[in-house]
């Protein structure tokens, strides 16, 4: 198995392949669609796009990607995402224009707009429209693992970790309430209503505080007894998280998924411990998604994390910290897509007294 980390800026983008099959996970943010965008399409199809859960720096590329692709020499051949029709279970249509106008106010209060949206090309333009209007073959419901344990995508086999069904219920409850607060009664889809949901459910982000941890102040010792508060976020709580298997190699991939939801599917399965080839951290290395008991129960030497530290200071050093700490893996390798600038050099010196090692602008990972 073969993973390209592309360059997604403080977002998400990994192309899995194995023999013939190529399976994209997320696109990044809309400006770091050039970056990756001819790794991506320099063969002919794409057997699989998948879009973990909704938010911009998974999302945005995505969109650039499809109205910017010739679909005609360009295939992708399915796609898997948990958008608005999928998670309000009502069907897609163009014929009702009653809301119109309240969807574009609400779209509007709940839009972001950072250096890393593409705002010329893609404003009012959502991932669920995008997928209706070229047609793409799309799951009709809402994948959950109540729903769905595993599916096979070419050589490639995907087992579901999250999201369960109570998150989605609680997605769309949230977005129900919305709209009754609007006076509006759902009856279908249209492309204003996509937007404005999508919308919403990116705003649903916790908010960070913009601060580091100043390592002068600490060890690696102590950074790795952190105080870990969990992700409150719904819409991470949200994402897709699979383990992906070929007939060699094991990848575990965490979107921005809770450290609590994969604890509760290794608990679920009776694994105590889990063994893969690698793992793609949890919402860009964020102190958040991971806690002593989850690097205890996932034995790899491999981590993979993506983003470019702009946004929020990710990864944190905690984060690596723990890693080197509490891994019982005899060594770690940490693999960051970007040169962050906020990780001392002293810093780096003393994980690797604690066999870890961080190699930046790694873009490419063989398994």
């Amino acid at each position: 198995m073969k993973v390209n980390i592309n360059k997604a800026g403080n977002g998400d983008c990994l192309l899995i392949q194995s023999g013939e099959t190529s399976v994209l996970v997320d696109g990044g943010t809309a400006t770091s669609y050039k970056s990756w965008e001819k790794i991506v399409t320099s063969k002919s199809k794409l057997d699989c796009l998948i879009i973990t859960h909704i938010d911009n720096d998974h999302v945005n590329g995505i969109i650039k990607l499809l109205e910017n692709t010739d679909l005609e020499t360009f295939s992708i051949e399915q796609v898997i995402y948990n958008g608005a029709p999928q998670i309000m279970g009502l069907k897609y249509s163009t014929d009702d224009k009653d809301y119109d106008q309240n969807y574009e106010m609400i779209a509007s209060q709940y839009e972001e707009v950072t250096e890393d949206t593409d705002v010329a090309s893609s404003e009012g333009t959502s991932l669920s429209y995008l997928i209706e209007r070229l047609q793409l073959n799309v799951n009709p419901n809402a994948i959950n693992t109540s729903n769905t344990t595993t599916f096979s995508i070419g050589e490639l086999t995907f087992e579901l970790i999250s999201p369960d069904i109570e998150t989605l219920e609680e997605l769309k409850n949230h977005w129900l309430k919305t709209l009754n607060d609007d006076g509006i009664s759902p009856k279908i889809i249209s492309k204003s209503h996509a937007n404005a949901f999508e919308n919403y459910i990116d705003g649903l982000k916790e908010d960070y505080l913009e601060e580091i941890t100043d390592y002068n102040e600490n060890s690696v010792e102590a950074l790795a007894e952190f105080d870990y508060k969990k992700d409150k976020s719904l819409a991470n709580k949200s994402s897709f998280a699979f383990l992906v298997k070929s007939n060699t190699s094991k990848l575990l991939m965490l979107g921005d998924c809770h450290a609590e939801t994969l604890l509760k599917w290794l608990n679920n399965k009776k694994i105590n411990t889990i063994y893969v080839d690698a793992v793609k951290l949890s919402h860009h290395g964020s102190k958040k998604n991971i806690n002593s008991e989850l690097i205890k129960r996932v034995r790899t030497e491999n981590f993979i994390i993506s983003t470019n530290g702009k946004s929020h200071n990710h990864p944190d050093l905690e984060t690596l910290a723990l890693i080197a700490k509490k891994s019982e893996s005899n060594l770690k390798k940490i693999y960051i897509n970007y040169s962050i600038s906020h990780i001392p050099k002293a810093f780096l010196e003393e994980l690797e007294s604690y066999s870890t090692y961080v190699y930046m602008n790694k873009c490419e990972l063989e398994l």
